[in-house]
Parts: C-alpha cells; sequence; structure tokens
C-alpha cells in the first residue's frame, strides 16, 4: 500500500480492527450477518489499497512528464507555458508563477513553445485496465480539449501577429495507446516517455520563427517576463530566429 496518506492508514487500521471485532463476534453470537460486515470492511481495505496506488502510478507518471518537460527546455530550446484559458497553477493551466519546469504538470495541461511551432499537451489518468464505451468517451472529450486549447493557442499567436503550427497532443498516464484507439482520434496518444520524441518531431524541426516573431509568441502564450521579452527569445537554441 505504497503512496497512503496518513488518512488512508487510519481508515485502513479502523476497518481492520472493526473486520476482527465483527469476525469475532460473530462466532461468538452466531449471528452471520456480522461476518459478512465484517468481510466487507475487508473489502474496503482492499479498495482503499487500490486508490492509493492509482494515485502512486499517477505520481509518477507526472513526475516523469515534468522530467521531460524541464530536460526539453534544457535540451531544445523550447518554453513551457500555462495552458490557454486560465491563469498558471490551476486546473487549466500548467506552470506554477515561479515558473519551475519540474512543477508544469501541477495542472491537466501546458503549452510547449518549440522553435518552429507550437503544442498544447493535456493528460488524464485513465487506467491501462479501463474498456468499454466510457473510456472511449473519455479519450474523445480528451482529444477534443487537445484540440480546443490548441484552437485557443493559435488564435492568441494570430492576435499577437504571429503565424505558426499548433498542434495538440494527449497525454496518457496509466494507460498504454491502443491502435484502435488512435485511429479514431484527431491528436496523438503519448505517453510521458514518448513525448520528447512527439515535440522534437512536431515542434523543433522545421524552419524556426524569427527572433522578434519568437519574443511575441512567447508574450502572447505567458511564456516570458518583460525582460526576457527585451532581453531576446529565451531558451532558443543557437541559430534559432537568426
Amino acid at each position: 500500500m505504497v503512496g497512503m496518506s496518513l488518512r488512508s492508514w487510519v481508515a485502513v487500521g479502523a476497518l481492520a480492527v472493526a473486520s476482527g471485532t465483527l469476525v469475532r463476534l460473530s462466532l461468538e453470537l452466531g449471528v452471520p450477518a456480522l461476518r459478512m460486515l465484517g468481510f466487507w470492511c475487508l473489502v474496503a481495505i482492499g479498495l482503499l489499497a487500490a486508490r492509493a496506488a492509482a494515485r502512486s502510478q499517477e505520481r509518477a507518471a507526472r513526475r516523469e512528464l515534468a522530467a521531460v518537460l524541464a530536460r526539453l527546455g534544457e535540451e531544445a530550446g523550447v518554453r513551457i507555458a500555462p495552458a490557454p484559458g486560465g491563469p498558471a497553477g490551476n486546473s487549466a493551466g500548467g506552470m506554477p508563477p515561479d515558473g519551475d519546469p519540474t512543477r508544469s504538470t501541477e495542472g491537466d495541461a501546458v503549452t510547449v513553445i518549440g522553435p518552429a511551432a507550437v503544442g498544447v499537451l493535456v493528460w488524464d489518468g485513465v487506467a491501462d485496465y479501463a474498456r468499454g464505451p466510457l473510456v472511449r468517451r473519455r479519450l474523445k472529450r480528451l482529444a477534443a480539449r487537445a484540440q480546443a486549447l490548441a484552437a485557443e493557442a493559435g488564435r492568441r499567436a494570430e492576435a499577437a501577429g504571429v503565424a505558426v503550427p499548433v498542434r495538440g497532443a494527449a497525454v496518457l498516464l496509466r494507460r498504454r495507446p491502443r491502435p484502435e484507439e488512435q485511429a479514431v482520434l484527431p491528436v496523438p496518444l503519448l505517453n510521458p516517455e514518448g513525448v520528447g520524441a512527439w515535440v522534437a518531431s512536431a515542434l523543433v524541426r522545421g524552419e524556426g520563427l524569427a527572433a522578434r516573431d519568437r519574443r511575441l509568441l512567447l508574450l502572447a502564450l505567458g511564456a516570458t517576463g518583460e525582460r526576457e521579452a527585451a532581453d531576446g527569445p529565451v531558451g532558443a537554441p543557437a541559430g534559432v530566429g537568426d
């Protein structure tokens, strides 16, 4: 039961004591219903443990995704910004106010500004074992959200006078992309470990933006401050925008 909070441990302890007590009373009093209640206490313990494991897996995947984004900022010259539609750090944005890329996955979406294009990543913790129409609808909503946020990022870039390709992608934190699911979705399905390759092919390769356009784009998408805007295209690799 790795990853359980103190409150969960207290609940598990209470349920374990209750289960043992109920089973003992069932034997002493000859009441089968008490033994059944004790059994359901054990079921509740299992559910708490499964929930804790799921949360632990999602936190690990978020950390891996944040590490990938931070590494891309250092190696590929990309910048991380909040997803369009909300300030940094809330449910619509990825970057916290302190601009730390390792905390960029605290929300559920983020904007990745590459030298040649802009990408919007959204993510979800749907489990790998999940099946059926509910999962398909959930993935379709995730893809639609990626498209909507990418369209909004494109509108912001256009309003700033910058013509740049904007692409969306969906990251599955606890599920392997399946070919049959990818075939009916309009955006790529990725795992955290695949984000780097997608960014390299979709956002880095190609003709880089001019220095002035990159500065305008960073400002329009909330990835830079006034000092950085004055100093130049922070994070751009050598030769980009020249």
